[in-house]
C-alpha cells in the first residue's frame, strides 16, 4: 500500500483488492478513502470514491461487483455505527450509496458473504457489551432489510 493504515477492511472483487477506511496513527486520522490494488499490474490506485463517512473497526464484503461497508467506528458522533453503504465498482465514477442499516450498531465485528447474503457477526455494542448476535441481509431481496439469525446452538 502507498501508506500505512490500521483497522481498515480489505475485500477482493475480480483481480482487485480494495483497502477501505481505517485510520493513520499518530494521531488518529480517520479515513473514508479507498485504495485499489490491481493484481494484474501490481500497482495501487486512488480511483475509487471515498465512503460517505469515516470508518474503522468495520466489516466489508462483496456481492458480485458491489462492495459493502458494514457498521464500525467513526471519529464522528455517534461513534459506533449501524449504518451500511455500498458501491458498485464495475461502474466508473460510482458513488457509495446508503443500504439499510443493521438492527444493532457494532464495531470490531466479522463480516462474511454466502451467495447474495451479507452476514455481520459479533463485535462490540456502543455501551461496550460484547455481542453474540448475527444479522443477515439478502442483498437481492426486493426490499432488503437486516434480520437476526438463530442464536440457539443445534446438534445433529
Amino acid at each position: 500500500m502507498p501508506a500505512g493504515r490500521l483497522n481498515h477492511c480489505v475485500v477482493a472483487v475480480g483481480s482487485n483488492l480494495y483497502a477501505i477506511g481505517g485510520y493513520n496513527f499518530p494521531p488518529p486520522d480517520y479515513e473514508a478513502g479507498v485504495l485499489r490494488y490491481d493484481s494484474s499490474t501490481d500497482a495501487w490506485f486512488n480511483d475509487t470514491a471515498a465512503m460517505s463517512s469515516t470508518r474503522d473497526s468495520f466489516g466489508c464484503g462483496a456481492v458480485g461487483s458491489i462492495i459493502f461497508a458494514v457498521g464500525g467506528e467513526s471519529g464522528e458522533y455517534p461513534f459506533t455505527k449501524a449504518a451500511v453503504e455500498g458501491i458498485d465498482v464495475s461502474k466508473p465514477g460510482g458513488a457509495w450509496e446508503a443500504v439499510p442499516s443493521m438492527q444493532q450498531a457494532r464495531q470490531g465485528h466479522g463480516v462474511a458473504v454466502i451467495g447474495s447474503v451479507l452476514y455481520a457477526a459479533g463485535g462490540l455494542a456502543p455501551n461496550g457489551t460484547y455481542l453474540a448476535s448475527v444479522e443477515a441481509l439478502d442483498t437481492t431481496a426486493a426490499s432488503p432489510s437486516w434480520r437476526s439469525t438463530r442464536r440457539t446452538r443445534r446438534r445433529g
